[in-house]
């Protein structure tokens, strides 16, 4: 390596680190939200099977298990069970919280029944979340240079590490962090390891099991692996190898997925019903509650989820609650994290900055997205790395889009997933565009200059 490719690289892992310890340090002063007690509450599961190692107690036919842990089960991606767990062996926490966050109640009640964890507790339930939101920039950057170079990933990591929603929800000790670190994870394998479905089959079991939104992946990872684009100058893998590929990521995820989840150990078929019966029917109450509460809260048609879904990705500040039952009580705290910049980042509480600076991105990843179409129809190539990036870029966003329209309730956390998507086409925009208006015509003047110098 020469000096000057260790410098770079140098540079980039200081810079990396940075936006690590900014991300640790602000853990503390992240404001509450009522689902991080749940969280902490369920991290007895991983006390039970990590700790007791009592498998039989964590499945949701377990005998002497409360009926809203069994729910939770059935509802929840298990590493947002398992990580808070994790955390709080870490930081010398041994037990869970002892009960439950009651939406029904008040403040007070909660607090007076124990469902609001200790500032310490907390935050040691933050810290695994916190930790893969500020590893994710690494693939992140991994996959923006596959798409347009090293320009590309720093554009697209700087829009990522100053998203103001990527650094409020990924750093709770929810299921927003581990669930963006192992989609892209997934992401970079396919793209740079597509030999190995193997591991790339175990890293969207872990995405999945994070949030079941990850299952958006899917269709991008057997689009890959049934491509397999071999290198410049190789042949293509013949239909059976890349059928064989896609056989051994489906066994490696289905197989990573069942270990992941408890209550597919037991009964596989009948634990998926329920898993499935019990999301419709939270979804249904979800939505029923929300309707009667007013108007606006529930999206009925495809226009109304389309705007909710450009709005909260380029245009909204950071939002601290789903609904507001505690709005008065998180207050304080959500004006002491404003009150540092770099945590909203570029979705700031300014309704003027905010058209701007949203507006700007989304102009700039409308206009990668369409520099890409251009680009792959005039020079298509089924060896050339970036054209592989674009097309894997686009079905990325077909399948998260059409996915998340989906949803009918207005909850900013819904659309994280959008995010990275966002950064990378915006960076690929930007990059492009400069190439075009800004260094096509600084070469061209140098090309000039260089025959009347000689």
């Amino acid at each position: 390596m020469s000096r000057a490719s260790r410098l770079r690289a140098a540079g980039l892992l200081s810079a990396w680190l940075l936006f690590a310890a900014f991300a640790m340090l602000g853990v503390p002063a992240v404001p509450f939200h009522p689902d991080e007690s749940t969280y902490l509450y369920m991290s007895r599961d991983f006390d039970l099977l990590f700790r007791q190692r009592d498998a039989a107690a964590v499945t949701w036919q377990a005998a002497q298990q409360p009926a809203p842990v069994i729910a939770y089960r059935l509802l929840d991606g298990p590493l947002a069970h398992y990580l808070p767990g994790a955390g709080r062996l870490i930081t010398g926490y041994r037990q869970p919280l002892p009960v439950d966050w009651d939406w029904s109640a008040s403040w007070a009640a909660n607090l007076a029944a124990g469902a609001l964890p200790a500032a310490g507790l907390l935050n040691a339930a933050r810290w695994p979340a916190a930790a893969l939101t500020a590893l994710s920039l690494l693939p992140l950057y991994g996959i923006g240079v596959r798409l347009g170079g090293t320009a590309t990933g720093l554009a697209a990591a700087a829009l990522y590490g100053l998203s103001g929603l990527v650094l409020l929800h990924g750093r709770r000790g929810m299921a927003e962090g581990p669930l963006l670190f192992f989609s892209l994870a997934t992401i970079w394998l396919a793209l740079y390891w597509p030999r190995w479905p193997i591991v790339i089959g175990a890293a969207a079991a872990l995405a999945v099991a994070a949030k079941l939104t990850a299952l958006l992946l899917l269709p991008v990872v057997v689009l890959v692996l049934l491509w397999r684009p071999g290198a410049r100058g190789a042949a293509r893998p013949g239909w059976r190898s890349q059928l064989q590929a896609v056989g051994l990521w489906g066994v490696s995820f289905a197989g990573f997925s069942w270990l992941l989840t408890p209550p597919l150990w037991a009964q596989p078929i009948a634990g998926l019903a329920a898993m499935l019966a019990a999301r419709r029917q939270l979804l249904a109450n979800q939505a029923g509650g929300l309707a009667l509460a007013g108007p606006g809260q529930v999206l009925g048609t495809i226009p109304e989820r389309l705007f909710a879904m450009l709005y909260h990705v380029y245009f909204a500040p950071p939002a601290f609650w789903d609904i507001s039952n505690y709005a008065a009580q998180t207050r304080a705290a959500e004006l002491a994290y404003l009150a540092v910049p770099l945590q909203a980042g570029w979705h700031t509480t300014s309704l003027a900055t905010n058209l701007v600076a949203g507006g700007l991105v989304l102009a700039l990843s409308m206009a990668g997205v369409a520099l890409a179409a251009l680009a792959l129809v005039r020079r298509p190539s089924a060896h050339d790395a970036r054209q592989v990036t674009l097309i894997v870029l686009a079905v990325w966003s077909l399948s998260a889009v059409v996915g998340l329209l989906s949803i009918n309730i207005d909850w900013q956390r819904y659309y994280l997933p959008l995010i990275p998507i966002v950064c990378l086409w915006a960076a690929y925009g930007l990059v492009s565009v400069a190439a075009i208006f800004v260094f096509g015509p600084l070469a061209a003047r140098q090309a000039r200059v260089a025959p009347e110098r000689e």
